[in-house]
């Protein structure tokens, strides 16, 4: 019998990483920061560091960076809801393990 089963969301059962890239990336470009596919890998999951440090250094006060963030949300929120990103085969998956 199972009794638990524990997994990380995102890239098990959403695909939700590109659609926050792309929100960061629009919003970072704003104040002319390029956030490429490859810097935004090496600091978000591989660092856990996040990319806002970027624009504290180009000088970008506290008080922009928490708008920035604010605007990156609701970005991602949009896209969440547009954009497709259930796993493909997620539901079979989740209802052969329901109730066991």
């Amino acid at each position: 019998m199972i009794r638990a089963i524990l997994w990380d969301n995102d890239g098990v059962l959403v695909d939700t990483e590109r659609l926050y890239l792309l929100a960061t990336r629009q919003v970072l470009a704003t104040i002319g920061i390029d956030l490429t596919e490859e810097l935004y890998r090496q600091l978000f999951l591989k660092r856990g560091k996040g990319a806002w440090h970027l624009a504290e250094k180009s000088g970008v006060s506290p008080d922009h960076i928490a708008r920035l963030r604010q605007e990156r949300d609701r970005l991602y929120s949009a896209l969440l809801r547009d954009q497709e990103v259930i796993m493909d085969g997620v539901n079979e998956v989740l209802s052969s393990l329901y109730g066991k």
